[in-house]
C-alpha cells in the first residue's frame, strides 16, 4: 500500500508547463485564435498547444 502511494506522488506532473488547463481548454473551446492563446500562454510551445488542440491532453 506504501508503495501504491508513494508511486502515485512520484509521477512527474501532468501540466509540466504551469498553466491553468481549465483556462487553456476554455480559450480552445470557444475557437479563440491561436495567436490569442500563444499570447495568454507564451511558454506553452506551438506543437504542445496544436496537439491539445486535436487530442485535448498536454
Amino acid at each position: 500500500m506504501i508503495k501504491w502511494i508513494k508511486k502515485l506522488f512520484s509521477k512527474a506532473p501532468s501540466n509540466p508547463y504551469g498553466i491553468d488547463e481549465r483556462e487553456l481548454r476554455s480559450m480552445v473551446n470557444c475557437n479563440i485564435p491561436i495567436g490569442f492563446i500563444k499570447a495568454k500562454f507564451p511558454n506553452l510551445p506551438t506543437e504542445v498547444l496544436v496537439k491539445y488542440i486535436i487530442t485535448g491532453k498536454l
